[in-house]
């Protein structure tokens, strides 16, 4: 009897610890695959590989708001009005007059430094990290610039032919920005200090433009009753379009919160553009160029556009982590190629005295616009 339950015994134990053995190697593989995928993933080709951590902050509920003060420079080509000419006093002639060496200095608007704003939203989607927002942004600025000229001197204007002397222009130039993107990305570490977001978009965006230019007329060759009458331009250019955007953010992290950022996007705008110039004179007393006129044109192009930022970054939890705070300065181009699209009619033929026939070409400008300067970045994630 002793001996069958001695072989019983003996039989059962192996059993025992071979089942015990497979309970606990399955256990094993199952906490192995459970860790494995929250590191890892399946991509669509079916091949597994490593997933990159995450690194968007979140707070309690995974939603975001941000405020950027923007103090910005604008930069607006095609803004010249006008030059200055110098005669010496021994050449005060009616035929060096009427066609004075075209030598001078060009005058324009240069815009002073303003303030503006970007305001934005977002939330974090319970998919794959990934993150949605919107963020809209307000700039406006605008300038006035004269010039004088006494005779001898002179000065010519840039946008009008008809007129050749002049004793005194002054342009007044203003620039309204808005702009709209719509933004989704997801931001991971592709390195122990380094993250980046890629991310894809929509964008829109309005550019108004309006200079209005006075021109006081001088005469060199003798009196005239129109000494010291005002002609006016006043020039619009308006640009609304929107297109497909995409781009770039990296971090570098430094430690103690600080990081180095840097953003680069672009965006391909389908636009509606208005341009116009209305040519005013001071009324009917100059023979040639008496005549009023309005000039409008509409068209759609495409606008190629970009933005860039560098800056410094620093960032905290709060609240035993259920808010996370980011605070940042740095600085932000954006450049818009072709946007001024303002008309301008050119005389290409008529001569001095305004007596032969005359050949008028009209165009748009067609010249870049661009708003840079230092960029305040405040975030609250929650």
């Amino acid at each position: 009897m002793k001996r069958k339950i001695l072989a019983t015994t003996l039989l059962i134990t192996p059993l025992l610890l071979c089942g015990s053995l497979q309970s606990g190697i399955t256990e094993r593989v199952e906490k192995l695959e459970q860790e494995m995928s929250q590191i890892g993933a399946t991509n669509s080709m079916d091949n597994f590989g490593t997933s990159f951590t995450t690194a968007s902050p979140k707070g309690s509920n995974g939603l975001y708001i941000f405020v950027d003060p923007l103090y910005w420079h604008a930069k607006v080509s095609g803004t010249e009005f006008a030059f200055t000419v110098e005669l010496p006093n021994q050449t005060l002639n009616p035929a060096f007059i009427s066609n004075p060496p075209q030598k001078g200095a060009v005058k324009e608007n240069s815009f002073n430094w303003n303030w503006g704003l970007r305001v934005g939203l977002g939330t974090h989607l319970g998919h794959d990290c990934w993150d949605i927002g919107a963020n809209y942004t307000w700039f406006e600025t605008n300038q006035t610039a004269t010039v004088q000229k006494n005779a001898p001197a002179f000065v010519r204007a840039t946008r009008i032919n008809e007129i050749i002397w002049m004793k005194r222009a002054k342009s007044s130039y203003s620039v309204g920005y808005n702009n709209v993107n719509l933004e989704l990305g997801r931001s991971y570490f592709i390195s122990e200090k380094i993250s980046t977001k890629p991310y894809l978009g929509l964008k829109s965006a309005w550019i108004d433009l309006d200079q209005n230019i006075h021109y006081a007329l001088t005469f060199l060759n003798g009196p005239n009753q129109a000494e010291g009458a005002i002609v006016k331009v006043i020039a619009k250019s308006f640009l609304w379009g929107m297109g497909p955007r995409g781009g770039l953010n990296m971090e570098w992290y430094l430690g103690d919160g600080f990081s180095i950022a840097g953003n680069f996007a672009g965006a391909l705008l389908y636009g509606y553009v208005r341009g116009s110039e209305h040519f005013k004179p001071d009324g009917n007393i100059i023979q040639g160029i008496s005549i009023e006129r309005r000039i409008k044109s509409k068209t759609h192009r495409f606008i190629p556009t970009a933005q860039m930022f560098l800056g410094l970054i620093w960032e905290t939890y709060m609240f035993e982590k259920t808010k996370h705070l980011t605070l940042g300065a740095g600085y932000e181009v954006e450049y818009y190629w072709r946007a001024n699209q303002m008309t301008n009619m050119e005389d290409t033929s008529t001569p001095n005295n305004f007596i032969s026939s005359r050949r008028d070409q009209v165009q748009n400008i067609s010249e870049d616009v661009m708003f840079y300067g230092i960029t305040l970045k405040a975030q609250l994630e929650f």
